[in-house]
């Protein structure tokens, strides 16, 4: 059976205390160049593997961030939700941090539980948040557990969120076409509801908007487009 190294072994060969070994993996206190370099000298002369989670219940600062977003593996993904994630993992990675995705379940509420529980997390980025007061936002921040969330949801405090501008992207796209002389619009989405914001901008405008649902997918778009002139004979725009 392979020989388990463990924290004791690295201080010892390094000549330092156990803590100081866990301050140079968890970055939590700073420590001197020279030592950090013995004790990460001693990691790789042992083959030291970190155990996160016991990292975490020792009541280190874990080095792992994790990303909360719906099932891809059972959801049609859209390519930007693909190009978002690719994105943070490479920006967690080149922080020095390591990086879980974590698909949620039907039931999201239940799963923020489980992660909370779990302490091996220093870190959380939300996607696919719900509109309306998404309960996980609430968790994480009774928690006190870092977090950012990819969107918004309207809860009743401040918190960090990166959102694109979906305002000034509907209210450039519907006033041009409506200067192009468009007033009957086809907003076309996946069987989700319209934006409030869409609609508001739209009555201001006064275009009507004709809301074509159907799936994120290739075959969807292909669906919509065979039979788009005789379903929607008033859309122009």
């Amino acid at each position: 059976m392979r020989n388990v190294r463990t924290r004791a072994d690295v201080a010892r060969l390094a000549g330092v205390s156990e803590s100081t070994v866990s301050y140079v993996l968890s970055g939590k206190r700073p420590i001197s160049e020279a030592t950090k370099a013995r004790v990460l000298d001693a990691i790789e002369k042992l083959g030291y593997k970190s155990n996160y989670a016991a990292t975490a219940l020792a009541g280190g600062s874990p080095r792992i961030v994790t990303v909360m977003i719906s099932n891809l593996f059972t959801l049609h993904s859209s390519r930007i939700d693909g190009a978002l994630v690719e994105g943070i993992v490479a920006g967690v990675r080149d922080s020095g941090f390591h990086i879980v995705i974590w698909p949620i379940a039907n039931d999201t509420d239940s799963d923020i539980g489980l992660l909370v529980q779990s302490n091996f997390s220093g870190g959380v980025v939300l996607m696919n948040v719900k509109e309306e007061n998404d309960e996980r936002v609430n968790v994480l921040k009774n928690e006190k557990v870092p977090f950012v969330v990819v969107g918004r949801t309207n809860v009743d405090f401040s918190y960090n969120f990166v959102d694109r501008d979906f305002e000034t992207v509907y209210k450039i796209a519907l006033k041009r076409l409506k200067d192009l002389g468009h007033v009957h619009i086809g907003v076309l989405q996946s069987y989700s509801p319209t934006p409030k914001i869409l609609k508001r901008l739209a009555a201001s405008l006064k275009v009507k908007l004709e809301v074509i649902e159907t799936a994120n997918t290739w075959e969807g778009g292909i669906a919509v487009a065979q039979n788009f002139k005789a379903k929607y004979s008033k859309v122009t725009g």
